[in-house]
């Protein structure tokens, strides 16, 4: 359901019942009564067409609304509602929030990465796929890492996909509300290592180069990989 301006509809409905309740009563003056009676009905259909969603028709219904609680007796409570409904604003009109200043951190030394001896009954590794070497940190096998002096994020799957909960622990909540749900994703194909930005709202960024809407993205050991211009990380693998 989109967004409507609700309070603007329900004000415009209850000053015009309560306006049409009033005209009955001053119909013992016919014409004042009649004249009232038909800018509440007005009122009325104004707060029905701010229920559309059509930005349009809400902006009319707001006008109507306005104009004839004014004119039919000063229906303070229609006015209000016409008010709020042309100081409404469609959802698709806002201004996004801008994020907060990346953070640039000092520079940090990555730390050598344990050597890993693979066990005696695992298979030949072929030679096309040498390039994504695996090593074990705990028990959970690690096929690449992002690095950052903040935190690292691991992958631990040939396709896994990254958004805002991978990085609680790593960023405040201010610039974790600039992160996507689904921000990004990192998978091995042909041995190689590849990201791809999911449509996020502030951008995935290698080596300085913004890759939404390009697909997938090789990355190699050292380049940088900025997240929505919150945190960067130094790829290992």
């Amino acid at each position: 359901m989109s967004e409507k301006p609700t309070a603007a509809i329900v004000l415009a409905l209850i000053g015009g019942v309560l306006g049409v309740i009033i005209a009955f009563i001053l119909l013992a003056i016919p014409i004042l009564g009649l004249w009232v009676l038909i800018c509440n009905i007005i009122i009325i259909v104004g707060g029905i067409l701010m229920n559309s969603d059509n930005p349009s028709t809400i902006k009319a219904g707001a006008i109507l609304t306005l104009i004839f609680g004014i004119i039919g007796g000063i229906n303070i409570i229609a006015i209000i509602g016409g008010a709020l409904g042309l100081a409404w604003t469609p959802p698709s009109e806002r201004q996004p929030a801008q994020p907060p200043p990346y953070y640039h951190p000092q520079p940090y030394p990555a730390p050598q990465l344990p050597a890993y001896t693979p066990p005696a009954y695992a298979p030949p590794v072929p030679e096309e796929r040498t390039r994504v070497k695996h090593y074990e940190e705990g028990t959970k096998a690690i096929l690449a890492v992002l690095r950052s002096p903040h935190g690292n994020l691991y992958l631990t799957s040939p396709h896994q996909i990254f958004g805002r909960n991978d990085f609680r622990g790593l960023l405040p909540q201010s610039s974790l509300e600039c992160i996507s749900r689904t921000h990004f994703k990192l998978m091995i194909q042909g041995g190689r290592l590849y990201i791809q930005d999911l449509n996020s709202t502030n951008g995935t960024f290698v080596n300085g180069r913004d890759i939404r809407g390009r697909g997938l993205v090789e990355l190699k050991p050292g380049d940088k990989v900025n997240i929505a211009n919150q945190i960067e990380f130094t790829v290992s693998y």
